[in-house]
């Protein structure tokens, strides 16, 4: 039986309907909130806005729960300069934040000539990254506490898909996160559909961007083509199927990386410009954990997460205990040496010989002090860092220089017969970047006299009739840092 309503009982009904709705909206979000620590009571909260449906959304979300969370909303826009309409869109935000009675920053920034400068990356690469930068510029202004940003769950399953498709480990498949520092996403529990239906009732203005519906970009045609193809064909809550399962393997991932990092504050030693880890620590763990130290390691000098196909070359060296080096870009390479994994930029230290004069001498290419004297016999003392040499007997001058691939030394107990230098290197494992630095010592024929801290030749030696030696000693200049192993 149809039941007539009087045009006024229909208003109050509709009414209702959608208030309920509003606050259904309303109500999950500040749910997620607190099961998420997203907020705290008494927080001063930076909302991104754009102008689109998604932050303006967020911003009338947050505003309608600020009492009950007890927080205080700012705003903060960025103009990039990429459309024609981008002035417009500006005003817009300014406008809106206004009505609403909320600060605003709105700052301006050319995205494009900002990417002709850092043009190994893509232009949305740029844009985000002058986004975020100039976000935090104005949270340091305001002394905030967080960073809203207006992700929803459908970007969440668009870049899962879009990552599963490139290819990503377990983090980059968790696609965005919930919460990384101070910056939160408050509304990634809702819906676009959701979110459409809140904005419609509250009947408020917002920004369309055209280039969301360009299918020449992969997730617009993930979005407009291949989710409804899946929704239709074979299940219409895939979305909420996906948002389960990347909230899942976000606490497998949160699981794994609290405990890579337990094990990589363990076995890491840090220094300006370069990263070392212990490989022989590593070598027991599973795969998936040494994956992630390397990870770490890797983001902790670079501030970027690294390409998974650069983390399993390094991987693969450390479990076939081979010695190579892998190149990261931006200068920085991760080299397996000797048991150890070193992530740097390699300092090229440029080739010299230099002629030793009797006293001090400064070899500024290793911040060396090197100093050369004569002594009579009896006044000999045995210290680290120092090489004795019957002075009657030397082909003069002394040099001192760097190694080179070929240099040959006669050591001690080895007579007529050469080691090369590099083996000596190899059975002290000293590591390529390091070779270069270590002192060679030569006479004036070319004879390599002594390998500085490894290995001396047998040339020269203190006899019972030796009556003057020549001492050199080697000492790191103070205040300079120099270190090999």
């Amino acid at each position: 039986m149809w039941v007539q309503f009087p045009p006024l009982a229909l208003i109050f009904m509709l009414t209702f309907r959608k208030d309920r709705f509003l606050h259904y909206i309303e109500n999950k979000c500040l749910r997620f909130v607190k099961e998420k620590n997203l907020l705290e009571h008494g927080e001063h909260v930076l909302c991104a806005v754009s102008g689109g449906i998604d932050s303006i959304a967020m911003l009338m979300i947050l505003k309608a729960l600020r009492s009950r969370l007890n927080i205080t909303l700012s705003c903060a826009h960025l103009n990039h300069k990429l459309r024609p309409t981008s002035t417009k869109e500006a005003e817009f935000v300014k406008e809106m934040c206004e009505e609403l009675k909320i600060p605003v920053i709105v700052g301006v920034e050319d995205v494009r000539k900002y990417a002709t400068i850092h043009s190994s990356h893509s232009l949305e690469e740029n844009a985000r990254e002058v986004r975020y930068r100039f976000l935090n510029r104005v949270a340091d202004t305001l002394k905030v506490d967080k960073i809203a940003i207006a992700h929803n769950m459908d970007d969440l399953v668009e870049t899962f898909f879009m990552r599963l498709i490139r290819g990503a480990d377990l983090k980059g498949i968790t696609s965005i996160p919930i919460k990384v520092g101070r910056i939160v996403r408050p509304i990634l529990c809702l819906s676009r559909k959701e979110i459409r239906k809140y904005v419609k009732i509250y009947n408020v203005r917002y920004v369309v961007d055209e280039s969301n519906y360009d299918v020449r970009y992969p997730r617009n045609r993930i979005r407009y083509g291949f989710l409804p193809y899946i929704e239709r064909e074979f299940d219409p809550k895939v979305k909420e199927h996906v948002f389960f399962l990347i909230n899942t393997l976000r606490e497998i991932d949160e699981y794994v990386e609290g405990k890579a990092k337990k094990i990589y504050n363990k076995i890491s030693v840090h220094g300006k410009g370069y990263e070392e880890l212990d490989i022989g620590s590593m070598c027991h763990l599973e795969p998936f954990l040494i994956r992630r130290i390397i990870a770490l390691a890797l983001e902790h000098i670079r501030e970027i997460r690294i390409e998974r196909s650069k983390i399993d070359m390094i991987y693969d060296l450390i479990k076939g205990h081979k010695n190579g080096t892998v190149t990261l870009g931006a200068g920085f390479i991760a080299s397996v040496d000797y048991r150890r994994l070193r992530i740097c930029i390699p300092e090229t230290i440029p080739e010299f010989h230099i002629r030793l004069n009797p006293g001090k001498n400064v070899i500024e290419e290793l911040n060396y002090r090197i100093d050369m004297e004569f002594l009579e016999r009896d006044e000999i003392s045995f210290e680290d860092g120092v090489a004795f040499f019957d002075a009657d007997e030397m082909v003069y001058p002394i040099y001192v220089r760097n190694w080179r691939k070929g240099d040959t030394i006669e050591p001690f107990g080895m007579k007529g017969s050469q080691k090369k230098v590099q083996d000596i290197f190899t059975d002290s494992k000293i590591n390529r970047d390091e070779r270069q630095r270590i002192p060679i010592f030569v006479d004036g024929k070319g004879q390599i006299l002594w390998v500085y801290g490894l290995k001396r030749s047998r040339l020269y030696p203190i006899k019972k009739e030796t009556k003057r030696i020549v001492k050199i000693s080697v000492k790191r200049i103070e205040g300079r840092n120099f270190r090999f192993e």
